[in-house]
Protein backbone atom coordinates (compact mmCIF):
# COMPACT_ATOMS: atom_id res chain seq x y z
CA UNK A 1 0.00 0.00 0.00
CA UNK A 2 1.10 3.48 -0.40
CA UNK A 3 2.26 6.01 1.94
CA UNK A 4 -0.57 8.87 2.11
CA UNK A 5 2.68 10.87 2.81
CA UNK A 6 4.17 9.67 -0.40
CA UNK A 7 1.38 10.55 -2.44
CA UNK A 8 1.37 14.14 -1.19
CA UNK A 9 5.31 14.57 -1.56
CA UNK A 10 4.90 13.34 -5.45
CA UNK A 11 1.88 15.83 -5.74
CA UNK A 12 4.25 18.56 -4.60
CA UNK A 13 6.76 17.56 -6.98
CA UNK A 14 4.40 17.55 -10.06
CA UNK A 15 2.67 20.69 -9.35
CA UNK A 16 6.31 22.27 -9.04
CA UNK A 17 7.51 21.03 -12.18
CA UNK A 18 4.44 22.69 -13.40
CA UNK A 19 4.87 25.63 -12.10
CA UNK A 20 8.59 26.11 -13.11
CA UNK A 21 7.92 24.86 -16.82
CA UNK A 22 4.23 25.65 -18.19
CA UNK A 23 3.84 29.50 -19.66
CA UNK A 24 4.05 32.03 -17.88
CA UNK A 25 5.89 33.20 -14.48
CA UNK A 26 6.77 30.59 -11.49
CA UNK A 27 4.62 32.73 -8.54
CA UNK A 28 7.33 31.20 -5.44
CA UNK A 29 6.92 32.66 -2.47
CA UNK A 30 9.44 33.06 0.38
CA UNK A 31 9.96 29.50 2.56
CA UNK A 32 7.92 27.74 0.55
CA UNK A 33 11.36 25.69 -1.10
CA UNK A 34 10.75 22.73 1.13
CA UNK A 35 7.49 21.27 2.53
CA UNK A 36 4.91 24.10 3.71
CA UNK A 37 2.24 22.49 5.61
CA UNK A 38 0.48 25.86 6.63
CA UNK A 39 -3.36 25.93 6.03
CA UNK A 40 -3.66 29.44 4.37
CA UNK A 41 -1.71 31.01 1.53
CA UNK A 42 2.23 31.65 1.92
CA UNK A 43 3.40 34.89 2.83
CA UNK A 44 6.68 36.54 2.64
CA UNK A 45 6.84 37.39 6.32
CA UNK A 46 7.05 34.06 8.17
CA UNK A 47 10.36 33.43 9.28
CA UNK A 48 12.57 31.47 6.70
CA UNK A 49 15.35 28.88 8.48
CA UNK A 50 17.94 29.64 5.83
CA UNK A 51 20.83 27.96 7.66
CA UNK A 52 18.39 24.46 6.88
CA UNK A 53 17.81 25.72 3.44
CA UNK A 54 21.73 25.82 2.78
CA UNK A 55 22.22 22.46 4.14
CA UNK A 56 19.74 21.20 1.81
CA UNK A 57 21.26 22.80 -0.91
CA UNK A 58 24.42 21.06 -0.06
CA UNK A 59 22.84 17.78 -0.02
CA UNK A 60 21.11 18.30 -3.72
CA UNK A 61 24.27 19.37 -5.43
CA UNK A 62 25.30 16.29 -7.21
CA UNK A 63 22.53 13.75 -7.42
CA UNK A 64 18.82 13.88 -6.71
CA UNK A 65 18.65 13.28 -2.76
CA UNK A 66 16.42 10.94 -1.02
CA UNK A 67 14.68 13.41 1.35
CA UNK A 68 11.56 15.19 -0.07
CA UNK A 69 12.33 18.66 1.10
CA UNK A 70 15.75 18.37 -0.49
CA UNK A 71 14.13 17.00 -3.72
CA UNK A 72 11.70 20.00 -3.69
CA UNK A 73 14.62 22.55 -3.52
CA UNK A 74 16.68 20.62 -5.72
CA UNK A 75 14.22 20.61 -8.50
CA UNK A 76 13.54 24.16 -7.12
CA UNK A 77 17.06 25.37 -8.08
CA UNK A 78 17.36 23.13 -11.42
CA UNK A 79 13.96 24.41 -12.64
CA UNK A 80 15.12 28.32 -12.10
CA UNK A 81 18.71 27.36 -13.25
CA UNK A 82 16.88 26.85 -16.47
CA UNK A 83 14.87 29.71 -16.77
CA UNK A 84 17.99 32.04 -16.32
CA UNK A 85 20.29 30.25 -18.56
CA UNK A 86 18.02 29.18 -21.11
CA UNK A 87 15.43 31.98 -21.58
CA UNK A 88 14.53 31.22 -25.03
CA UNK A 89 13.15 27.83 -24.65
CA UNK A 90 10.70 29.95 -21.73
CA UNK A 91 9.88 32.69 -24.50
CA UNK A 92 9.45 29.88 -26.97
CA UNK A 93 6.42 27.35 -27.81
CA UNK A 94 4.28 25.34 -25.65
CA UNK A 95 3.63 22.01 -27.43
CA UNK A 96 1.69 18.99 -25.70
CA UNK A 97 3.25 15.49 -26.46
CA UNK A 98 1.16 12.43 -26.28
CA UNK A 99 3.90 9.82 -25.15
CA UNK A 100 1.78 7.44 -23.05
CA UNK A 101 -1.45 6.46 -20.63
CA UNK A 102 -1.48 8.52 -17.47
CA UNK A 103 1.59 10.75 -18.38
CA UNK A 104 1.60 14.56 -18.83
CA UNK A 105 4.38 15.52 -21.46
CA UNK A 106 5.02 18.45 -23.11
CA UNK A 107 8.18 20.62 -24.82
CA UNK A 108 9.02 24.10 -24.93
CA UNK A 109 11.07 25.04 -27.72
CA UNK A 110 13.21 28.44 -28.49
CA UNK A 111 16.50 29.70 -28.43
CA UNK A 112 17.79 26.38 -29.86
CA UNK A 113 16.94 24.30 -27.37
CA UNK A 114 14.15 22.31 -26.79
CA UNK A 115 13.15 21.01 -22.92
CA UNK A 116 11.12 17.57 -22.77
CA UNK A 117 8.95 17.79 -19.38
CA UNK A 118 7.65 14.76 -18.55
CA UNK A 119 5.15 14.25 -15.49
CA UNK A 120 3.36 10.90 -13.66
CA UNK A 121 1.37 12.37 -11.13
CA UNK A 122 1.26 8.83 -9.54
CA UNK A 123 3.28 6.65 -7.54
CA UNK A 124 2.53 3.02 -8.56
CA UNK A 125 2.41 1.80 -11.74
CA UNK A 126 4.88 2.97 -14.58
CA UNK A 127 7.44 -0.12 -15.24
CA UNK A 128 10.48 -0.15 -17.55
CA UNK A 129 10.15 2.20 -20.15
CA UNK A 130 7.26 0.20 -21.84
CA UNK A 131 4.89 2.47 -21.26
CA UNK A 132 6.62 5.62 -22.73
CA UNK A 133 6.08 5.61 -26.45
CA UNK A 134 7.71 8.66 -28.58
CA UNK A 135 6.03 10.60 -31.26
CA UNK A 136 5.98 8.35 -34.86
CA UNK A 137 8.09 6.25 -32.58
CA UNK A 138 11.34 7.57 -32.23
CA UNK A 139 13.40 8.96 -29.09
CA UNK A 140 15.08 12.18 -28.82
CA UNK A 141 18.18 12.09 -31.09
CA UNK A 142 20.39 14.40 -29.29
CA UNK A 143 21.80 13.18 -26.16
CA UNK A 144 20.50 15.90 -23.15
CA UNK A 145 22.66 19.21 -21.85
CA UNK A 146 21.10 19.11 -18.66
CA UNK A 147 18.29 16.74 -16.65
CA UNK A 148 16.29 16.59 -13.41
CA UNK A 149 17.04 13.90 -12.31
CA UNK A 150 20.70 13.76 -13.78
CA UNK A 151 20.44 11.76 -16.63
CA UNK A 152 24.24 9.80 -16.90
CA UNK A 153 25.66 9.24 -20.08
CA UNK A 154 25.17 5.48 -20.07
CA UNK A 155 23.61 3.80 -23.27
CA UNK A 156 20.25 3.38 -21.97
CA UNK A 157 17.74 4.51 -24.33
CA UNK A 158 16.03 7.61 -23.09
CA UNK A 159 12.35 6.52 -22.66
CA UNK A 160 14.17 4.14 -20.08
CA UNK A 161 16.43 7.06 -18.73
CA UNK A 162 12.80 8.88 -17.93
CA UNK A 163 10.83 5.85 -16.71
CA UNK A 164 13.36 5.72 -13.91
CA UNK A 165 13.31 9.43 -13.26
CA UNK A 166 9.33 9.28 -12.92
CA UNK A 167 9.26 6.20 -11.14
CA UNK A 168 12.00 7.35 -8.89
CA UNK A 169 10.52 11.31 -8.63
CA UNK A 170 7.49 11.53 -10.40
CA UNK A 171 9.01 13.94 -12.95
CA UNK A 172 11.68 14.53 -15.56
CA UNK A 173 12.77 17.71 -16.98
CA UNK A 174 15.57 17.46 -20.12
CA UNK A 175 16.92 19.93 -21.99
CA UNK A 176 18.55 19.36 -25.89
CA UNK A 177 19.97 21.34 -28.56
CA UNK A 178 17.43 21.66 -30.87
Amino acid sequence: MVDFIEICHRKSLVQLALKLTLPGIPDIYQGTEVADLSFVDPDNRRPVDFDRLCILLEQSEDDVPTEFEAQKLALMRFGLDLRAAYPGVFAGGYRPISIGKGLIAFAREGGGHALLVVIYPTVAGLEGGSQIHWPESREPLNRPIRSFPHISDDARPMSDAVAAHLREVGVSLTLFEA
